[in-house]
């Protein structure tokens, strides 16, 4: 085959793989020192979730914008700067996604995710406040959300019902056996529970999705799981 030809067959197949799978866009969240002041880990949150599939990543970003005192900050990709973009705001933040993304929710979820993240600011929320925004994120592609509101719910369960608490954090690592926290919680549920070997096989996963955290400090907390 002629040298030119094969040089066009690899330039039409790299195309053609773009644009099967398309590079997802990246939401960076500056996580500087006044970003981060200003609520910034708690925007990422919030961002993800609204992330109900690959088409965007979110990640934490330490580079310096020059737009201190203004933030949180966003931008997608190398793009516009967002400024003050809080946690609580979701209907900017599904806002930004559409213009900068292309995603576009219902009013349905924005509205069950807004009322979601009102609830983390209160104090003690009955389990009861989070029941129909689960049963509308059951039937969404919103995996990372339902697992956020399942061990909100878990975690309010937990001193009055502890059935019910393991439960939701079970249903939470099913549904997004990625999800950061899910394991963790779990963890800690059997542990009260003193089921030492549930407890001890969550907290392995838990390392595994966290690959960053130090395996002697898993080791560490197996050896006080099964002293107690």
């Amino acid at each position: 085959m002629p040298r030119k030809m094969k040089g066009l067959i690899a330039v039409i197949f790299t195309l053609s793989q773009a644009l099967i799978s398309p590079t997802p866009k990246v939401v960076n969240v500056c996580t500087g020192k006044s970003c981060r002041s200003g609520g910034s880990l708690q925007t990422i949150e919030s961002f993800r979730l609204l992330r109900g599939d690959d088409s965007f990543e979110v990640v934490a970003d330490g580079s310096c914008t020059s737009n201190c005192g203004k933030g949180p900050n966003v931008w997608v990709n190398d793009g516009r700067i967002y400024n003050g973009v809080d946690s609580d705001e979701i209907s900017l933040l599904s806002a930004i996604l559409e213009i900068e993304v292309g995603t576009s929710e219902s009013p349905k979820i924005l509205s069950s995710l807004e009322k979601y993240v009102a609830l983390l600011s209160t104090s003690h929320p009955p389990p009861s406040s989070f029941d129909g925004i689960v049963e509308v994120l059951k039937s969404s592609k919103f995996t990372y959300a339902l697992a956020s509101v399942l061990l909100s719910r878990a975690e309010s369960y937990r001193p009055i019902c502890m059935d019910s608490a393991l439960e939701d954090s079970l249903a939470a690592t099913s549904c997004c056996p990625t999800h950061p926290r899910a394991y963790r919680v779990l963890a800690d549920f059997y542990e009260d529970r003193h089921n030492i070997k549930g407890a001890t096989e969550a907290l392995k996963k838990h390392y595994d999705i966290h690959p960053e955290l130090s395996k002697s400090k898993l080791l560490n907390e197996i050896r006080k799981l099964e002293e107690s």
